[in-house]
């Protein structure tokens, strides 16, 4: 304990979240020969070299991996219990926010946000990111991510904090003059129909699968594809249908003159949550930042 230089522990953990040797620096306020400096110390104290070169960028040995979760919480508890948490101005903050949601989540989010942004936050910027959902905890809990929006029905562990934003149904979409429909849908027509869908990490895909399940129906599906975003313009141009969230639905109709109804079977309706770590529940950034989503939403 004596041998090891605790300020060292900062650039282990800037090196474990970034994994970037230049970003790490850039975080910590260092000069990239500093880090790389503190590096070969920390390499030394350890007896292991902690991060390896690969092609993006630094990969932590296993001996790093087995550090990481207390690294975090001690330097959790130095920013909780030991260091005043400094003041935020959000007219003059430039703190970058990552916040992690789905392609149409962020569809939805963005436009708003966005715009309130600039209006009470000129110099704050967003990060948008996609992670898978099995690193979702971690990074939530090692502040990779200051927030995350969607829809995780089981709940994400007892150190998340989470606030109900809204929900949201489905509605199907087709062309403009679908040969295959008339004025109404009834289930049978709808399982006569040719579809595309989405197989993601998403859960409410799911959803609509076990209703048809349940009432014995199977869609004819043409095209399955990652993600929400590109079902619109499949959609205007062919005879393809899909059933998606309603703010989807509701947000491309217009523009590429879609016509929207009602599924012809039961759908629950999806709730939209915000989700945040124990370790940024005091932040007055992240305070502040949630806030905002929670009046917006």
């Amino acid at each position: 304990m004596n041998d090891l230089d605790l300020k060292l522990v900062p650039v282990l953990e800037a090196l474990l979240q970034h994994g970037h040797a230049g970003r790490a620096a850039m975080a910590l306020g260092m000069s990239q020969p500093g880090l790389s400096h503190a590096l070969r110390k920390l390499r030394t104290h350890f007896g292991d070299p902690l991060f390896v070169r690969s092609r993006d960028g630094l990969q932590p040995t296993e001996a790093a991996l087995r550090m990481a979760p207390a690294v975090n919480e001690v330097m959790y508890r130095i920013r909780t219990d030991l260091v005043p948490a400094p003041d935020f101005d959000p007219l003059t903050s430039d703190r970058c926010f990552t916040v992690a949601t789905s392609d149409i989540g962020e569809m939805v989010l963005l436009p708003p946000l966005l715009r309130e942004l600039r209006r009470q936050a000129p110099g704050i910027s967003l990060r948008i990111v996609v992670p898978a959902e099995a690193e979702i905890g971690t990074a939530l809990q090692s502040g990779r991510i200051d927030l995350l929006v969607g829809y995780f029905p089981k709940g994400l562990g007892q150190d998340v904090f989470q606030q109900r934003l809204f929900t949201h149904g489905f509605m199907c979409i087709a062309r403009q003059n679908h040969p295959g429909i008339a004025t109404s849908l009834d289930l049978r027509g709808f399982a006569r129909l040719e579809h595309v869908t989405v197989r993601s990490a998403g859960r409410s895909q799911q959803l609509i699968d076990k209703q048809l399940e349940k009432l014995g129906v199977t869609r004819i599906l043409r095209v399955e594809t990652p993600y929400h975003s590109g079902l619109p313009q499949i959609v205007a141009q062919s005879d393809l249908v899909a059933t998606v969230p309603e703010a989807l639905a509701t947000s491309f109709a217009p523009a590429l003159q879609l016509r929207c109804f009602s599924p012809p079977f039961k759908l629950p309706r999806i709730t939209i949550r915000q989700y945040w770590h124990r370790r940024q529940h005091s932040d007055p950034a992240n305070r502040w930042f949630r806030s905002l989503v929670g009046r917006l939403f």
